[in-house]
């Protein structure tokens, strides 16, 4: 599927000119980020703590926070 694309180079793709950016908007209170899966096995977040604003990557398979 392509936004702003015709024929997008990947399964998913965004083009823009200038400034683009795609927004990941959580309510009040919640987290926001971006899982990657293997085979439908969760293998990392990359996301944003609400409680101390801090930018955190999660690794499922040793459930640890880098």
């Amino acid at each position: 599927m392509g936004i702003g694309t015709a024929s997008p180079g990947s399964l998913f793709e965004v083009k823009g000119t200038g400034e683009t950016q795609i927004y990941i908007n959580s309510a009040s209170g919640n987290n926001s980020g971006v899982r990657f899966l293997e085979n439908d096995a969760n293998k990392w977040t990359i996301g944003h703590d609400q409680s101390d604003d801090k930018l955190f990557f999660y690794e499922f398979t040793n459930s640890q926070t880098r």
